[in-house]
């Protein structure tokens, strides 16, 4: 009976053992998860210590009603406010973009005033801090950005985890984390930031449907590619990744029915449907509306913004040199431009899923005729994990010290270049200002009645007089605005819808003028002959004093002192403030 049972007792024990085994295997597994989750983590809070360093610059003052930001007066007064007034509302009547984010600022505004967390002063009460001022709810705005900025790395990281392992998280989240471009662009009061979360979002619910054929899956992708819709309407693209992945679920699995993947891409379509719904229920609300504004915006891209992106040449190549190379760092740009390149021959479906967004969208902002650099925003998250898994997989494969080393070298000297400029550029935004500067200047060195010329009707570009300058209106409205307005000042404004005016510099001569390069960077590259004209009459009669430069780290200049995206010259214009010659208007 002894012998019997010895089979009895062995098959046990190897029961035994391969239950202890798994066990040791789970809580492993437990300790790498709870690992890798806290160093993501801590990315994740380095990239919100960064992006909340220069968040208070340009905001409204007693000087200025709106930011620097031309984008954001804009949104808060149209997007967020219901007659000037913080109160929720579905219809907000302004669909230039999906309303999600502003419905999300509408909330996070709502909280603010709830709770008293942030109060600044209005302009006609600088000593009496509210917080539904419009600097504070342009800062509540802000923070939104901010905080789903840095939420965006965590899920770039997360998700090249998924493909690659750790070592590939760590360096796709630290690329997002330092982005000169994702750094910039997650401080303002926009719909940037939002939009690029919710495009890595819906890449990897794509992902996951690579390996997870369920309907649940699918629905969820489509109703984030609704979202990320909902905040940016030209985000749509990134259904496609989507639906890549239904079909290629079903290659992976050679069960499955075509039937089957046809199924799970019209899951996703229906996704796609209802969460643009939700996230932008002015489509059914105020349909006339949204169309008119959708038509709009569909015919400025197509047309352009007069002299902004005049003689750029072709939109491709236009976003790779200029765009991506100052939003990333040369260096970043061309490692992200080789792994591109590799991913595409791997052909894997984990790529294809990522770069088929990529190549759309990228189609899609090359073509068009405004190519404004945050529009480079959301390629970011799907470039970042393709990048960071190819180049942890060729350095697995690499056997020689020396290719190890240089792939390290290239890789740190590219991030490392790349948060220079990101650091460069949030020095700047908590430095004074060059409008404020000049501003300083003109009142020190100007009597009362004096006359200040500009070039083109006076708008964010320019150092505030008037706090109408930064007023969120059409030039025309805003030029009325300004000449019906008290100053202490003879202002000479060009005529109505006229710019580089020569009648601003008829006799009597003013005693200053004022350029921004924000103006004059445009009209200066394309030779604009009434622009050049202007300058040579100011060149003869008038001397010059500069406020501002590029941003610049340990002394060098990080993007040299060439042409730069309107965009990104935002935070860092050169004000020239010029003067008669004869200096009889200086302060004793």
């Amino acid at each position: 009976m002894r012998a019997r049972s010895r089979p009895s007792d062995s098959a046990r024990d190897k029961r035994v053992r391969v239950a202890l085994d798994q066990e040791d295997a789970s809580r492993g597994a437990d300790r790498h998860l709870r690992r890798d989750l806290l160093l993501v983590s801590l990315l994740t809070l380095a990239a919100l210590g960064l992006r909340l360093w220069g968040i208070a610059w340009g905001l409204p003052n007693s000087e200025r009603m709106c930011s620097y930001h031309p984008d954001e007066g804009v949104n808060l007064i149209n997007g967020v406010l219901d007659r000037g007034v913080l109160r929720p509302h579905l219809d907000i009547g302004f669909y230039n973009y999906g309303s999600l984010y502003f419905l999300l600022w509408q909330a996070a505004g709502a909280v603010n005033s709830a709770y008293g967390i942030i109060g600044l002063p209005p302009a006609s009460a600088p000593n009496a801090p509210l917080t539904e001022s419009l600097a504070s709810l342009t800062l509540v705005g802000r923070i939104v950005s901010v905080i789903l900025g840095a939420a965006t790395v965590f899920v770039v990281a997360w998700k090249a985890r998924r493909i690659g392992g750790m070592r590939s998280a760590l360096l796709a989240g630290t690329m997002q984390t330092v982005a000169p471009l994702a750094v910039i662009h997650s401080r303002f009061a926009t719909v940037d930031s939002t939009a690029t979360l919710l495009t890595a979002l819906t890449l990897y619910a794509s992902l996951v449907l690579l390996r997870v054929k369920r309907a649940s899956v699918a629905i969820v992708a489509g109703t984030l590619a609704g979202l990320a819709a909902a905040t940016r309407y030209n985000a749509v693209l990134v259904v496609l990744s989507a639906v890549t992945a239904a079909f290629l679920a079903r290659g992976l699995d050679h069960r499955q029915t075509a039937s089957a993947g046809l199924r799970l891409a019209a899951l996703v379509g229906v996704g796609c449907i209802v969460g643009f719904l939700i996230g932008c229920p002015g489509a059914v609300l105020n349909w006339d509306r949204f169309t008119a504004d959708l038509a709009f915006e569909a015919s400025k891209s197509a047309q352009g913004m007069g002299l902004l992106f005049q003689g750029t040449g072709n939109g491709f190549v236009y976003h790779w040199l200029s765009s991506l190379r100052l939003g990333l760092g040369l260096p970043l740009l061309l490692l992200v431009t080789a792994a591109a390149v590799v991913a595409l021959k791997r052909r894997e479906p984990e790529y294809i899923v990522l770069l088929v967004f990529a190549a759309a969208y990228y189609g899609m902002m090359g073509a068009a005729k405004v190519r404004f650099m945050r529009y480079m925003l959301p390629l970011l998250p799907a470039l970042f994990v393709c990048t960071a898994v190819i180049i942890a997989s060729t350095g697995s494969r690499l056997r020689s010290l020396w290719s190890k080393g240089g792939l390290v070298v290239a890789c740190c000297g590219a991030l490392v270049w790349a948060a220079g400029i990101a650091v460069a550029f949030s020095v700047c935004m908590t430095q004074p200002d060059a409008r404020d500067l000049a501003l300083s200047h003109l009142r020190a060195k100007l009597h009362r009645g004096d006359s200040i010329a500009f070039a083109t009707t006076p708008w964010y570009w320019t150092p505030p007089m008037l706090s109408e300058f930064t007023a969120p209106v059409p030039g025309t409205v805003r030029r009325k605005m300004i000449l019906d307005s008290a100053s202490e000042y003879r202002l000479r404004l060009p005529g109505e819808d006229r710019e580089w005016d020569p009648a601003v510099l008829e006799a009597p001569l003013p005693e200053a003028v004022v350029i921004s390069d924000l103006e004059s960077q445009d009209a200066v590259r394309v030779k604009h002959p009434a622009a050049m004209a202007f300058l040579e009459r100011l060149a003869q009669r008038y001397r010059v004093t500069e406020f501002g430069s590029r941003p610049t780290l340990f002394g060098i200049s990080v993007v040299g002192d060439g042409y730069l995206p309107v965009d990104m010259l935002y935070v860092c214009p050169i004000v020239r403030v010029y003067q008669l010659q004869d200096g009889r208007h200086e302060h004793p």
